[in-house]
């Protein structure tokens, strides 16, 4: 299945959530980092880069530049390691809703696609496939015994949404399932049950992460003197 191309739109999109995403971190560092501590320690670890540089001939000056330069970025880490546990959370369910947006497309109406389920219990026997109107399934289940899964081939013949539903035994297991043509929120693929084989998604040519932290990076540089930041 071909990765498809989510244009210049996806990175306008992109573009404004990874600024706003900057904007927002370096308000957050500012606000729970000891920001002339953080400086300090900035200016040390550069000035202790520059001794590497200047005195490279000298080994035991080089050695202890390079001790200080260590101890210089742990003890940056731990002045910013606050506002780092702050925005891990936010970030982790950012980073999640972007790539359920991103990451993955609909199924296009008229191309086939996987359906693979992982069976909770390895000796069933009774295994369907139910799928929503305007989805036909093309072939019967196939078991995979060492994977312990079962898939099928399945064509959506128009854009929709609707639930799969995959029955084991009398335990009915449901999933949403998208086809068209636009940029919509996908399910997040990542720790499912059943998984359906959307087509993989870039931003001109390259992954939606690529580029989200590229403009926040940007972004990032661009801003820290209005935000007054001493990261």
């Amino acid at each position: 299945m071909s990765e498809v191309n989510l244009g210049w739109n996806a990175l306008a999109g992109l573009a404004g959530i990874s600024a706003g995403c900057a904007a927002a971190t370096l308000l957050v560092f500012r606000r729970f980092s000891d920001q002339n501590a953080v400086a300090r320690a900035r200016n040390l670890a550069q000035a202790h880069l520059l001794e590497i540089r200047l005195f490279g001939d000298e080994p035991l000056q080089v050695l202890r530049s390079q001790r200080a330069l260590v101890m210089d970025q742990l003890r940056l880490l731990a002045l910013l390691a606050r506002p780092l546990l702050i925005l891990a959370i936010p970030m982790l369910l950012l980073l999640t809703e972007l790539d359920a947006i991103y990451g993955n497309v609909p199924l296009r109406p008229g191309e086939p696609a996987i359906v693979t389920v992982k069976l909770d219990n390895p000796a069933a026997r009774n295994v369907s496939l139910e799928a929503p109107v305007g989805i036909v399934v093309e072939t019967p289940p196939v078991h995979v015994i060492r994977d312990n899964q079962v898939s099928w081939r399945i064509q959506p013949l128009r854009p929709l949404s609707g639930l799969l539903q995959i029955r084991e035994d009398g335990r009915i297991s449901t999933r949403r399932i998208t086809a068209g043509w636009s940029i919509v929120r996908l399910e997040p693929l990542f720790d499912q049950r059943i998984e359906i084989s959307y087509p993989t998604a870039s931003v001109l040519g390259l992954p939606w992460l690529v580029w989200f932290f590229a403009i926040a990076a940007i972004a990032g540089l661009l801003l820290r003197g209005p935000l007054r930041t001493a990261i």
